[in-house]
């Protein structure tokens, strides 16, 4: 039994080692054929098919050639009339005439184009123009605008000097008369105490006190005694010439 079985796992064994090696035979003849394939579609079928072109081309121009000097042979022993000849000509000419038409068409289409570009860089150009003007407008304008109100301001500004300096010259021209009536009022009680008595002195002094207190105060009386005082020196004295003023000093003394 032992004997049986060890020949039954031999037999299996080679068995599946014939089976291995048929389908590896199998398998290599797959590959190679795949392979003798491959190498046929690259390389030998281009190559054929390059020949088989190659021999019907010559053999083409060969029958070419032959149908060539047939026609040659049979078309020598024609005879042309008139009017195949003026039928020739004439589509000879129609045909000449359409291709003058055609490239007359052609530079007329040309002339076209370049009429439209021509119409279109005038058209830019103009474009830029205006913009250029307008700009130039622009500034031109905010300039005058510019001018115009520095002019409006200037004339305020004149306008309110003059205004300033008329004023000044009002209040000069009341203070002089103010200053003078209040000084001939001073020197009046002066003089009236100068001629009074003691008494009479006294209440001259309190009036003119009074009269200097009501016109503003000893300043004023200050300054109407000190102009009284110039005005009987300068009797006395001997008068000089008064020498000329400008416009520009009359101003300043006044302002």
């Amino acid at each position: 039994a032992a004997e049986e079985e060890r020949l039954r796992a031999a037999a299996t064994l080679e068995a599946e080692n014939q089976e291995h090696a048929r389908k590896s035979v199998q398998a290599a003849i797959k590959l190679q054929a795949f392979a003798r394939t491959l190498h046929v579609w690259r390389y030998v079928l281009p190559r054929a098919a390059e020949e088989r072109r190659k021999r019907l081309l010559f053999e083409g121009r060969v029958e070419l050639t032959s149908t060539l000097r047939d026609l040659r042979r049979t078309m020598h022993g024609l005879s042309y009339l008139e009017g195949h000849q003026n039928q020739s000509a004439t589509r000879i000419q129609a045909w000449w005439r359409g291709m003058l038409a055609m490239r007359i068409v052609s530079v007329l289409l040309v002339r076209r184009k370049i009429a439209e570009i021509h119409d279109f860089m005038e058209l830019a150009a103009m474009r830029i123009q205006a913009h250029c003007r307008r700009r130039l407008a622009r500034a031109s304008c905010e300039a005058l605008r510019r001018q115009r109100a520095e002019r409006v301001q200037r004339a305020i500004r004149e306008k309110e000097a003059r205004r300033q300096r008329a004023a000044v010259r009002v209040q000069a021209f009341y203070r002089k008369i103010s200053a003078k009536s209040t000084a001939n009022r001073l020197r009046t009680a002066r003089n009236r105490e100068m001629l009074l008595s003691d008494g009479e002195a006294a209440e001259a002094r309190n009036m003119l006190r009074k009269i200097s207190c009501d016109v503003g105060g000893a300043p004023i009386l200050r300054a109407g005694m000190r102009g009284s005082k110039s005005r009987a020196e300068s009797k006395h004295s001997p008068r000089r010439k008064r020498e000329p003023v400008s416009n520009g000093a009359r101003l300043s003394s006044r302002s």
